[in-house]
This record gives structure tokens, sequence and C-alpha cells, in this order.
């Protein structure tokens, strides 16, 4: 269409031209003609006005990120449906007054960049209101909004498409509209001959001529986190300075170098403030050398009355976006600064050498006052006391276009404890020295070494068996010092063991008690299990009882604490519980010393010598320290985790059991007639004793460490369980809160759900297993509700002439609660599935109250709808613990699988296994099992980022 042609076209439409009077509404419904590879647009909108010459922004507004859609034509293009409303109250009629428009994009879930811009002439000549349907094409970088518009290039064929309206009533556009239908070409500009400005001659190459050969360039800033700051909302504002003069740095557009993030919190990282890698950029900066750039954090507050009026609206439905910018305020709580440039030159020629001080930069944040910019230190001294330790991390850059990402791996894990928390220790030879009916030896059980957090005052008790059950002697009991630590208490126990025949198949088992805090019941801490005897020269246990020469197993041994005992129906050794789950990092620390032989061969007693003399005689061997290496430890080499687990339990302040006696209100109580050690010794023998008729529980193995953000939650979709699909399925993982990914919301770059779609071909599609495994939510913050979202999904793969297709068919979705108190849950757990995907009320729910009840309540108010018998296995745990839980359960879950998420009533259906097809019988024809996994992978990731805005509802 000519220009005289769309001037006619104008003409014609007496509706286009309205008097304004209260503000008017700008609907953005599409953008079309985009290259296929962009999966995600934002569109960054501002009003920009022209007074004396010079042009000045309105604060830009972001609208939410959505994905595209391929055109349906055969091109290689894709389009995006914006949908979005932006009303404008306070703009006086005036045809100097455009909206620029700039056009953000990124491939898959990468951080959007500026590709193109435009700009909406919203006045005509006579200050008249240009109400309609415009399509208005995007224009190369840079942006220059007072340009002559029909001198630049065009971004391709890219319009957008958007409606100018005085009714706030207008709707948002429909998904199922068509883009091009009662759109007009833009009037651009009307007739109005622009004036003759330097930076409106400026074409693309002569913004690449000037750039190149005049000193200018571009400044792109990247804004990544801030670490150790405190949990609040906020923004961040950066400033470019020219600080000898302390004037505002402008581009060649005239344009301040200013940029405000949008608000963040700390909802998904422990300690950071993420800003999602959120850039700027602007064109035609002329470096002068003495540039500084200043940021500046600000903490959202909100205003008491607005935020209650905003309540009461939508407590009656009403959509209150466009009103919650002016129920918060801001409070400036630090500030950091950085050198914009630098030179390796001096003197004269310093200014023909200054360039950006280009690359990743850590900038130190301080508490307010910000000093007055000449006063600036460019190495932060003097510039105040540190606003916490935190910094802010960013990337400058000399490249309009996005640079690389700024996401490396944060703090490395490779931390390691001291030396003392565990020494490896082996015993050199094996014994050699026989062991006789006649002799006797001595068992020192000394203390505990890094028991599990909950644990308080703790009671060893201790039998010798043999293969067949039957006890040897006497049993045993001891309890912790006083004045040692409950997490490393110190028995310093002996007992003699002098029975004329002790078989050799003997084992040791000795049981760590502690005191529940709140019911007051006995509870295992562990269970260690130690062969008396092995055979002579070996390390092997005697399996007979005759026959056989055999050796005392003598030595210093530290032993592992496992979670059960021996389950009594195969015979009774050393190894007995070997295969149980160990209580990570705890131990126990024992001695088996021979016993003296007195002058007529027979072994001496204690009771029979006089104490002074227990030394001299080889009767009593004091407590070894444990740094005396004198421990075999050999057998309780800590794991991975294991070691990260030990540098923090090293940190732990000591808690003495005198200290927890004082604590307890009922304990205090009883103590005032217990004065000295060894009746407040009495005092906890007897308490346990009282409590020892009930049965006593194992100890749960959630409440080994708190939650460290740091180390994270790990946590594995193992398989699912008899779903009614008939093709693939694969999965997607999110947190929640914040739960972006559903939620549209900027973060959901640092915060991306994550994949589970490695197929396991030789499972079925009624219950199909990946072989993802662990998938690590590292820095999570601490939400007392937090849960991790489920989502599969069932898709149908069919070949067709263009090549192989996916649709999605049907969906369900789960939760996993994450923390149980301040642990994090660590097992095996079967979840039941429910119909469709997570809404946003489903989402806000979970963040108040626990998964098991919400999923009770909504079952029997018909609001959940519960697969029938359908569930999904996984294993969570604390990042530190995955080896805890190496493998997925075989099909004996019901006795090791945590199953109270599952209806009561019903739990016994879910431990069925639905009967399908083989996954591997299901490939369509041209592909081997390895293409079609790697390409199932690669699609189902593009596929659901195509599905997300119906998703999100949009």
């Amino acid at each position: 269409m000519s220009r005289s042609q769309l001037s006619s076209s104008l003409s014609t439409n007496s509706a286009i031209v309205e008097e304004i009077s209260s503000g008017f509404v700008i609907l953005y419904d599409f953008v079309t003609g985009l290259p296929s590879e962009i999966a995600c647009v934002q569109l960054s909108v501002a009003l920009h006005a022209v007074s004396e010459g010079t042009g000045h922004y309105g604060q830009p507004v972001f609208l939410d990120s959505v994905y595209t859609v391929p055109v349906s034509n055969g091109q290689t293009l894709c389009m995006a449906y914006i949908g979005a409303k932006q009303p404008v109250t306070h703009c006086l009629p005036d045809s100097n007054t455009r909206l620029v428009v700039e056009l953000l994009t990124s491939s898959a879930y990468g951080t959007p960049v500026t590709r193109a811009w435009t700009r909406v002439d919203l006045f005509d000549r006579r200050n008249q209101f240009l109400s309609g349907s415009w399509r208005i094409p995007f224009f190369d970088l840079p942006i220059i909004p007072d340009a002559d518009i029909s001198s630049l290039s065009t971004f391709g064929v890219s319009e957008v498409f958007v409606r100018l309206t005085v009714s706030t009533a207008s709707p948002v556009i429909s998904p199922n509209a068509s883009p091009a239908e009662s759109y007009l070409h833009s009037p651009r500009q009307l007739g109005r001959k622009p004036a003759e400005t330097e930076k409106q001659q400026i074409s693309k190459r002569d913004y690449d001529s000037t750039v190149a050969g005049e000193g200018r360039a571009a400044l792109t800033i990247q804004i990544d986190r801030i670490k150790d700051a405190d949990p609040i909302r906020c923004r961040l504002r950066l400033t470019a300075y020219h600080q000898s003069t302390g004037t505002v740095m402008r581009s060649l557009a005239s344009d301040p170098v200013i940029c405000t993030s949008s608000i963040v919190d700390s909802t998904h990282r422990h300690r950071y403030l993420v800003f999602g890698q959120q850039e700027r950029t602007f064109t035609g900066i002329r470096l002068e050398g003495d540039e500084l750039l200043v940021a500046k954090l600000y903490m959202i507050t909100k205003n008491p009355h607005k935020q209650q009026h905003l309540d009461d609206l939508r407590l009656i439905g009403s959509h209150v976006e466009e009103q919650e910018e002016e129920a918060v305020g801001e409070v400036l709580v630090a500030w950091g600064a950085l050198k914009l440039c630098s030179s390796h030159k001096k003197g004269p020629e310093k200014l023909k050498d200054v360039h950006l001080n280009v690359g990743v930069h850590l900038v130190s944040l301080f508490c307010p006052p910000v000093p007055e910019i000449q006063l600036i230190e460019k190495r932060g001294i003097d510039n105040g006391p540190r606003y916490r330790n935190a910094t802010l991390r960013l990337k400058i850059t000399s490249e309009a276009s996005r640079p690389g990402s700024l996401t490396p791996s944060e703090d490395s894990d490779d931390q390691d404890f001291s030396e003392e928390a565990w020494i490896l220790h082996e015993r050199p030879t094996p014994q050699t020295e026989p062991f006789t009916a006649t002799d006797g030896f001595d068992l020192y059980i000394d203390g505990c070494r890094f028991l599990p957090e909950n644990v308080s005052v703790t009671r060893v008790s201790g039998s010798v068996w043999d293969k067949r059950y039957s006890k040897v002697g006497r049993a045993m009991s001891c309890i912790a010092k006083l004045d040692s630590d409950v997490h490393n208490p110190v028995y310093d126990f002996r007992v003699e063991f002098r029975e004329p025949a002790i078989p050799p198949t003997s084992t040791l088992i000795l049981k760590v008690y502690t005191v529940e805090p709140e019911s007051g019941s006995s509870v295992i801490v562990g269970y260690a299990l130690l062969n008396i005897f092995v055979e002579i020269g070996s390390r092997k246990q005697p399996i007979a009882d005759a026959g056989m020469q055999v050796s005392l197993n003598e030595g210093a041994h530290q032993l592992r604490l496992h979670n059960e005992g021996p389950e009594g129906n195969e015979p009774m050794t050393a190894m007995s519980i070997a295969n149980k789950r160990h209580i990570p990092c705890a131990t126990i620390l024992i001695r088996l010393v021979k016993a003296t032989l007195g002058p007529l061969g027979k072994p001496l007693e204690a009771d029979k010598v006089p104490h002074a003399d227990w030394i001299r005689l080889g009767l009593f061997h004091p407590l070894p320290s444990y740094a005396d290496r004198v421990y075999y430890s050999s057998s309780c080499r800590p794991s991975k985790g294991e070691r990260l687990m030990l540098c923090d339990m090293q940190n732990r302040t000591p808690v003495t059991v005198r200290e927890v006696l004082k604590r307890s209100a009922s304990d205090a109580r009883d103590l005032r007639n217990h004065q000295t050690n060894a009746e407040l010794e009495a005092y906890l023998q007897k308490r346990f004793n009282d409590i020892m008729d009930k049965i006593p529980v194992n100890y749960d193995l959630t409440f080994i460490m708190p939650f460290s953000p740091k180390h994270g939650i790990k946590l594995s979709v193992d398989q699912a369980r008899n779903i009614p699909w008939k093709h693939f399925t694969a999965a997607i993982l999110s947190c929640n809160p914040p739960a972006s990914f559903y939620r549209k919301e900027l973060q959901t770059v640092f915060d991306k759900p994550v994949f589970v779609h490695r197929l396991n071909l030789s499972s079925t599609n009624k219950d199909p297993i990946w072989d993802d495994g662990f998938v690590h939510f590292t820095y999570r913050s601490y939400h007392e509700f937090l849960t991790i979202i489920i989502h599969l999904k069932e898709i149908e793969v069919k070949m067709t002439q263009a090549g192989y297709r996916h649709d999605l068919r049907d969906e369900a979705w789960t939760a996993m609660q994450v923390f149980n108190g301040k642990f994090v849950n660590t097992s095996y757990y079967q979840l039941p599935l429910i119909e469709g995907s997570p809404s946003a009320a489903d989402l806000e729910e979970l963040n108040n109250e626990p998964v098991r009840e919400w999923i009770a309540k909504g079952v029997s108010k018909n609001k959940v709808r519960l697969v029938d018998e359908a569930s999904v296995l996984i294993r969570i745990c604390d990042g530190r613990r995955d080896d805890e839980l190496p493998s997925r359960l075989s099909d004996g879950i019901q006795t090791k699988c945590d199953l109270s998420y599952l209806p009561v009533n019903k739990r016994s259906d879910y431990l069925k296994n639905g009967r399908g097809r083989q996954l591997l019988s299901m490939i369509p024809e041209g592909k081997t099992p390895e293409e079609f996994s790697t390409s199932f992978a690669n699609h189902f990731k593009q596929f659901v980022y195509k599905l997300h805005v119906e998703a999100t509802g949009d």
C-alpha cells in the first residue's frame, strides 16, 4: 500500500480520530513474522515525548513473556499471542508523544534480549487520538524514536498488532482470533515532517560507522543476582554518571543511561536476590574516562491503605494488576559503584585508549546514604559500612546483542572436614594369637561420634549372642557422661567377660537409645554389630563353634550405626545388618582387650584387685583420644555426602547432657533432689528403665541434619504405576513456591522446570520407568510448605509426511512435601496422581498447608480428582544424602516405601501393576531405540515450551 493509499484509507475511517478526555487504553494483541528459532517474546513499552528538540522517556513497562507458536502456512516463521492491556491515565494529547515498543526475544528459556523496536503514534497533527486497530512493523536497532521511519530497515517481516481505544472495557485478544483481520497499517508520520536533528539522520549504516570511527560504543548491562542479602522484595536501579561533573551519562539518542529491574524476591534461592539476567542495551555511548555505574537497591514497601483496597477488590474478583504499582513504595537499603571504563595509557593519550570495563563484576554493596558522585571511591574504600556481606554480580559488554550466559556453577562443594572428624586407621596384620576356653576379655564402650541432630541424652545397651541367637553372658548398659556433648557422648564404660566357654561365632550387639523430647518415649538411634572372634590368621568371623582355632578380634573399633537390627531369619553374624541403611556419620567407639592373666594363669578380675593396681597390672586401659589414631575405621569410611555433613556437624555448638537436663521442665523439677553426679546418673538410668516397657521405635532417618540451602534438595522420579494412558509419558518438575513456570514470572530464567524424559524402553506404557536419576535443586529458600510439583504428560508420537509429530493427550500431576520441620524428607515415596494440571489456586493453597491434608480435603470436597489407582514412585532426600537411596525400588515397595500419601482405604489397590505394551514396541518406524530416546527428549522440551501458553491460561 502506497503512502497516498494509506492516507486515503485513514480519511475514510471516520471513527479513527476521537476526542480523548480521561485517558485511553493500549491493547497488545499479536507479534507475527518472527524467525522460527525464537521461542519466547517479551515487549518493553515506554512513552516518549519530544520537547524543545530533546526526547524524554517515561518509565518502561515490561509485559509478560509469552511463548511463540508456529504459523500454519508452512513458512519458517512463528508468532506470539501477547494478550496484554495497558491503561494510560495521565497523558496530555500531544502529537509529539509516541509509544516506543522494544521487542525482546530468546531461545527456549534463555534470557530475553532486545532485537528490534518500533514506534506507535498516539495522536495526529491536531493532537487528536488515533483510535483503531494497527499493524506496525518492527525495525532494526538502534532505537531512534524521532527518526524518519521510512528510512529505517525493518526487522524481517515482523509486525506488532495493537489496538488504541478509549474504552477500558475492551477485551484482550483471544488466541483463536485471526491476527490479520481488521488491522490497518500504521499511519506512521501522517504527513508530519520530522525536525532535522542530528540523531534523526542516523541510519543503521551511519550508526555502525559512528561506533567504530568516532569513539562511540554500545553498552549492555546485564544484572545477575545479589548474594548474601536480606530476604526482601526489591528492585535494582542502575545509573551511569560522569564522575567529574556528577551528571548522568546519555546515549547518542540522548537517552539517560538508567535502567530499573522488575520487582524480585528471594522465594526460590536462599540468601539470593535473583534478577534473572535482566539486561538493557544503550547504543552510541561516548566514553570520556570518568564514567561510574552506581547501583541502588530499593526495598519494596506496601502502602497499607491502598493495599487493603486492593485486597478488597481481589475478594470480589476484580483485576488489580494495573493498580498494584501504586500500592508500593521504595526504601533505599544498599548501594554500590563500579568503574565503567578504563585505559591502559596515561596522560594525554588516555582519552584515545578509553574502553568499557567489560566482563563479569562483583560489586560490594554498602549501607546508605550514597555519597556525592564526585566523592565515591571506585575501589570501595571509605564508602561507609558494608550492607551485610552482599555483592551484586553483573556483566558489562560492548555488544548490542545478548552476551553469553551468566550462570556458571556457584560456590564449589569441594569443601572437606578437618582430619579430627574421621581418621583412617586399619589393622596392619591379621590376629594370630590363639584364644582358649580359659581366656577372657574386656569390652570398653568409649563413646559415639556425630549423632543425629535430634538426639538428646543417650544410653548404650549391649549383649553377646551366638549364631543361634542364644545370649552369652549378661547384658550391659551405660549412660553418657554428664559433661559430654550429646552429639558426641562419652560413656567410658568397661565390662568383663570371664565365661568359661564363649562360642567362636559370638557377635556383640549394641543399641544406642535416646529419649524423644516431645513424647518422652524411647527411640533406638542405631545398631552396631561386631564379631568377637576371627579365624586365626584371617579377618573372617568363624561360622562354626567347634573344630577351629580362633583369635580375639582385639583392638579399638569404630563401627557404623545402622537403622535396623538383625531380622532373625538367618544365622547371627556381624554382617547381619550390613544391607540395612546406616545412620549417616554416626559411629560408636569400642575396644576389645584380652584379659590379663594372673599368677595362676587365670584372667584377673577387677573386683578382686585393688583399684590402684588396675593400670599397673594391665587390668584397665584408660580412654584414648580419637586423635591418637587407634580405632580401626575403614568400615565407616565417609561417603561424599557424609563428608559434607561432617563439615556442618563439626561446627555444631556442643550441648552437654547436664545442660539438656536443665532445659527440660520435668527434669528440672525432678533434679532438685539429685545434686551429685552419681545421683544424676542414677536418675538417668532409672528414667530409661521406666520407658523401656514400651517397644522402642527406630530413629526417623529424616532428622539427621537440618536443611542446608547450599546443598539443597534432590529428587528422582523413578516410575509411574498403573496410569490409564496408551502413549509415552514424560514429566516436568517445579518447586512451589515460586512455581515460576506456572505463574509466568520473570524469575523463570533462574527457576526453570526440570525435565524427566529418559524413558526406560523396557518398561510399559502403563508403568513407565525413567532413568534420569536425581535432580538437584540447590540454594532453595526454606519454606515450611515447599513442594516439588511433578507434572506428567502423555505424549503421542506418530509419523507424518512432515516427520514425527508430538501431540499432548492427557496430563496428571502430584506434589511432594519437601520439609518435615527444618529437615528434608529423605526416603522412598509413592504419591497418588491428580487429574489435569495444577492451577494457580492449587499452587497457592499448597503454599499454606501440608500436601497430605490438601489432597484429603480436596478429595472429600470433590475439588481434587485422583486418577484411579495411578501413582508415581519417587526418591527425595537432602542434597547431601543421595548415596543413601542409590537406586529405584523393586516391586517389593510396600515394605520399604512411604505410602502415607495414598488414600488409606485404597493403598492395596495402588500396589498393582498395570498391563500395558512395552515401550520398545511402540517406537515409530525409522528410528533405532537410541535415536528415538534422544529425539523424544529434545522434542519433549520444545513441545512443553510451545504448550506453555495454554498451560498458563493465556
